[in-house]
């Protein structure tokens, strides 16, 4: 199981499934997926730094563990979005690497 200090990250057992029936179903896989792409990860990296293995290849237990790591408050509050113009906060959640400000006084210049 997942240890409840939100700092630490342990998983007890093997996160690897030796059988298909153990194997992560496809709906953790696109949880999996999504919750990355919102934290702008890359998910077999940050699976691979907590687990020693890919997120393909991960048990349902092991699956369940890492969503939950993915939700949880320490990884969400660990995002910081700078704009790479002036260094302003950004939303976690913005699409462009540039503020409003930044890509207002580009098309300004332009």
């Amino acid at each position: 199981m997942m240890n409840q200090n939100p700092q630490q990250f342990t998983f007890s057992g093997n996160p690897v499934a030796r059988l298909t029936k153990a194997l992560r179903t496809p709906r953790q896989l696109t949880a999996i997926r999504a919750l990355a792409n919102r934290r702008r990860i890359d998910e077999d990296a940050e699976c691979f730094a907590l687990m020693k293995c890919q997120v393909i290849d991960l048990t349902i237990w092991a699956a369940s563990a890492f969503i939950d790591w993915l939700q949880s408050e320490h990884f969400t509050s660990a995002v910081k979005v700078r704009c790479v113009g002036c260094k302003a906060k950004m939303s976690p959640h913005s699409r462009s690497r540039l503020c409003f400000y930044c890509v207002l006084g580009e098309a300004i210049a332009a």
